[in-house]
C-alpha cells in the first residue's frame, strides 16, 4: 500500500490544474508520473521551484517542497531488485509515463 502524491495549482477556481506527481510506497524507490513538464528527477525539480502549485496527498495533507523532495531522497535509498521492472529507470529515479493509482 502507498500514498499518492498531486501538485493542486494555487488559483483558486474551479478549473484548478491537478497534476499526479507520483506515488510512494513502503520499501521502494518514490514513482513518478512523468507529465509534459518533466521527465527526469532534475527537470521536476526545476518545474517545482517554478510552479505555482502546493503539495497533498491523498489523505488531503499538505507538504512543503523541501519536505517532499526530502521523502523522495530517503525513497532513494531503497534497493529493491524490482524498481523499474514496470517502469523507466531515469538517472535512477522511476518514471512511469501511464496512469496509475
Amino acid at each position: 500500500m502507498g500514498t499518492n502524491y498531486y501538485a493542486v495549482e494555487k488559483k483558486y477556481n474551479l478549473n484548478r490544474d491537478i497534476k499526479h506527481i507520483g506515488k510512494s510506497s513502503a520499501g521502494w524507490k518514490f514513482l513518478f508520473r512523468e507529465q509534459p513538464e518533466y521527465k527526469t528527477f532534475d527537470e521536476f525539480k526545476k518545474w517545482l521551484d517554478n510552479a505555482n502549485y502546493v503539495i497533498f496527498d491523498e489523505y488531503d495533507r499538505e507538504h512543503s517542497k523541501e519536505e517532499f523532495l526530502k521523502d523522495i531522497e530517503i525513497l532513494q535509498k531503497n534497493e529493491n531488485k524490482e524498481n523499474f521492472m514496470y517502469c523507466y529507470n531515469r538517472d535512477g529515479y522511476r518514471f512511469n509515463d501511464r496512469d496509475f493509482s
